[in-house]
């Protein structure tokens, strides 16, 4: 605007433009406040897209750091591809782990990491004291650990002379080399590292488990790096010593590390933003009929401007000038509100959101808020400068205020602005509908467990020292657990398990004796490791055959169960039990077992998880006889009635008794477990449902002000219908009747909408069709319901006209 009107000028309408809010107060008050909502869920969730999505990573030069694959490969791999590639220098780190850490006669259980020794150079980080790992540190034998800065002061009380000391790790000595920085704790939540050992000529191709990612060397760029990738890979993958998922290839693919971290929550925070934008888009559609409603009463004072020379670029100026300065104080109320709203924002998505520490009101956030306020007042304001500015001056002049009617044009327009709002509102109602649905199906989902609320899980971490003095050695200490908790008062059953429902990882091939066809194409299971009285434990039901049993010892036949999804996908139609199934390793049978019982399916993940996705059903493999490595970490789950905090500590003193050098840790019940799987969908849901409430209040402030204006503009219609006989059952008909008409249109279109644009919250949604009618019918129902309140106020102060007062007005 300064580009086409003086500096003093501008400052003149500014001034003007404050005046106005002041004498107008309860007016601005309405418009600020509607801005301050539209404008602040904006940038409260804009400053979570930036923290998560846009700000750059905390590494040196974030932009040459890519992640290689989209799921882990064997050791033999990555040291093929660190060996191969030119164009990209890659690093490595596995699954995280944990060890059982001694210091000063206590244990405590820390989350470890493998890497490579390059990892920390790759992404550009230098330890705080002391040196980074070496390629001397991937020798077999090396115990050289680098150690969190939050680990080095919980553990350590921040000593500097940590450096070359040696602390115990699972009963054996490693030498301290390194802190890392604060806050540093890749991946996700490491507190200790160590180089695992990488030797191509005789490199290891069992090991799954290990992530590879790099940074593009100098003079490259991503599209160099990925073709030279796509002509490697797959001879790397013919290299490996069996067969592999044949999506392995094709999927495999470079992409920025940044996109990489936050894919799995990128659609979740897209979809937020896309709401909230809609969000502000009613407001400022509700704005923008609040002023095309009041330029109505300024007609006269525009014919007057106009009348004295004001041409009508001038008038849009002043008009878009107030505007403005009614967009920018509803920003900065905005910016407060989401300031002070951050933090429950933060509360609300799960803990283990990618960078949500990192979420802030940063300079970014408020440029964004900065050019949005500006924006909006511009969006806003043009529709009813443009109607204001373009007065009948001698119509105007010689009406007073109640014959100066807004015009069948802007009334018009009025209504239409009402429509979009009422739509636009539907569309998100009915996003949270379809939501809350799908949440409701997650929280009541048949996870295969009876009675989650009774039942206490907590892991028991023994050291790998411990499970190398013998199989029989930790078997027998895991036989005297179970024995111990179960003498327990309260304790109605126990078991052990290597994993859980909804937090299963487990995976593996298998094929049936007597299918040979089996072997090509295999089964792709879920595996669970567990004790005799798992079943019971777990109120999983037993179908056919029986369940496990002390007998099924190290030496006797092996045998497994299978769930009923697995069995039918293999024995369609038949009975499982006394079949004979194999444990694939590659292309050859590591085991045959016979199946002794079917159980029915468990819940292994609630909704779009791609882990595993083909996965045909359960295996359930006794941890007693040893058939496959058992872990030297599992999970004591007990069924009781009693208080779950006090058995806790029962139980922790029972394994303590047992051997003090165990730690306890991750102790969760299967209730939070269900809970925990459903974080995302509810976080979705309820900021859903909280801004599909603010879009339908903005709707029905939007329903209200037109009827209100309505029967103000129509006081002397009224007056004349009542003194003619109309009773004020027929003039209330008359303006419900009207608001009704606009929400009736809106609902229609916004349904229309909603049908069409829902299919892109498809993939978000649990047992829910995105056309489910009786959603629709419900939003429906109270978008419908809300409006006719909507109306009512307005409608019954028209019931009170006085006909001789309204007459007696002209």
């Amino acid at each position: 605007m300064s580009k086409f009107l003086p500096f003093g000028r501008v400052l003149q309408d500014i001034r003007f433009a404050f005046r106005t809010m002041v004498t107008h107060a309860e007016f601005s008050a309405v418009v600020i406040l509607t801005l301050a909502m539209g404008i602040g869920v904006n940038t409260a969730i804009f400053s979570l897209v930036n923290g998560v999505m846009l700000r750059p990573l905390s590494f040196d030069h974030p932009d040459q750091l890519v992640k290689v694959m989209n799921r882990s490969l064997p050791k033999g791999g990555y040291a093929a591809l660190r060996e191969r590639l030119q164009r990209l220098d890659v690093a490595c780190y596995a699954h995280e782990s944990g060890f059982n850490l001694t210091n000063n006669g206590e244990t405590v259980r820390v989350v470890a990491d493998g890497i490579s020794s390059n990892l920390f150079s790759v992404l550009g980080v230098k330890p705080l004291l002391g040196r980074d790992f070496t390629r001397e540190d991937e020798l077999p034998g090396r115990r050289e650990v680098i150690i969190g800065y939050s680990l080095w002061q919980s553990q350590f009380g921040g000593d500097r002379n940590i450096i070359g000391r040696n602390v115990m790790l699972d009963d054996v000595p490693h030498e301290v080399v390194g802190v890392m920085p604060r806050g540093f704790n890749y991946p996700v939540s490491s507190q200790i590292w160590g180089a695992f050992d990488v030797d191509p000529s005789t490199a290891d191709y069992w090991g799954w488990g290990y992530n590879v990612l790099g940074r593009v060397r100098p003079g490259n760029d991503l599209a160099s790096v990925r073709a030279e990738f796509k002509g490697i890979f797959p001879q790397i993958v013919g290299a490996f010593p069996f067969a592999v998922d044949p999506r392995l290839v094709p999927e495999a693919d470079v992409s920025l590390l940044q996109h990489s971290q936050v894919a799995r929550v990128r659609n979740m925070l897209l979809l937020l933003l896309g709401a909230v934008a809609v969000i502000l888009l009613v407001a400022c559609v509700n704005v923008a009929n609040l002023l095309l409603t009041r330029s109505t009463a300024r007609q006269k004072e525009m014919a007057v401007r106009a009348a004295l020379g004001g041409s009508r670029g001038r008038i849009m100026s002043q008009l878009l000038t107030e505007s403005v300065v009614l967009g920018v104080t509803g920003g900065v109320l905005g910016l407060l509100l989401a300031w002070t709203s951050l933090g429950f924002l933060r509360s609300m998505l799960p803990a283990d959101t990618p960078r949500l520490a990192e979420v802030a009101i940063d300079r970014h956030v408020l440029a964004f808020t900065t050019v949005l306020s500006f924006v909006v007042g511009l969006i806003f304001g043009t529709l009813p400068a443009f109607h204001a500015s373009r007065p009948d001056i001698e119509q105007m002049l010689r009406a007073n205020a109640l014959t100066s009617g807004p015009g069948r044009g802007r009334s018009r327009t009025s209504a239409i602005l009402v429509i979009a709002e009422i739509a636009m509102a539907v569309v998100l109602v009915s996003d949270a509908g379809l939501f809350l649905k799908s949440l409701w199906r997650l929280s009541n989902m048949n996870t295969g467990v009876q009675e989650e609320q009774h039942l206490l899980i907590g892991n028991i971490t023994p050291s790998w020292a411990f499970y190398q003095n013998g199989g029989d050695h930790c078997e027998g200490f895991y036989r005297q657990v179970l024995g111990s908790v179960r003498g327990i008062p309260g304790v109605k059953s126990a078991a052990l398990a290597d994993t859980l429902p909804l937090e299963n990882f487990f995976g593996g091939l298998i094929s049936a004796k007597d299918q040979p066809d089996s072997a090509i194409s295999l089964y792709a299971t879920w595996s669970f490791t567990v004790s005799p009285g798992y079943l019971q434990t777990m109120g999983i039901p037993l179908l056919r055959g029986r369940d496990f049993t002390a007998n099924d010892r190290r030496g006797s036949p092996p045998v497994v169960l299978v769930s009923r999804n697995l069995a039918q996908a293999m024995w369609p139609g038949q009975n499982p039990v006394g079949r004979v199934l194999g444990m694939s390793a590659g292309k050859e049978v590591k085991a045959w077992s016979t199946v002794v019982g079917m159980v029915e399916d468990v819940q292994h993940y609630s909704s779009s998880s791609t882990f595993n996705p083909d996965a045909r059903g359960d295996v359930y493999v006794p941890s007693t006889q040893g058939i496959v490595m058992l872990p030297y970490f599992l999970n004591i789950v007990v069924r009781t009635e009693g208080d779950l905090p006090d058995m806790q500590k029962q139980v922790a003193g029972a394994i303590s008794h047992i051997n003090a050098g165990v730690p306890m840790s991750k102790w969760r019940t299967m209730r939070q477990i269900v809970s925990k799987s459903t974080e995302t969908p509810r976080t979705t849901t309820w900021l859903f449902v909280i801004f599909a409430c603010l879009a339908l209040l903005l709707g029905l402030v939007g329903i209200y002000s037109v009827i209100s204006y309505t029967v103000v503009q129509r006081t002397r219609e009224i007056g004349i219908r009542m003194a003619l006989g109309a009773d004020r059952s027929q003039i209330l008909g008359m303006i419900v009747r009207r608001g009704a008409m606009l929400a009736l249109i809106g609902l229609v279109l916004g349904t229309a909408g909603a049908i069409a644009l829902n299919r892109v919250i498809s993939s978000q949604l649990y047992d829910v069709k995105t056309t489910d009618p009786l959603t629709y019918l419900i939003v429906a129902a109270v978008v419908a319901i809300a409006a006719v309140l909507a109306t009512l106020v307005p409608s019954f102060r028209a019931t009170k006209v006085n006909p001789t007062v309204a007459l007696h007005c002209e």
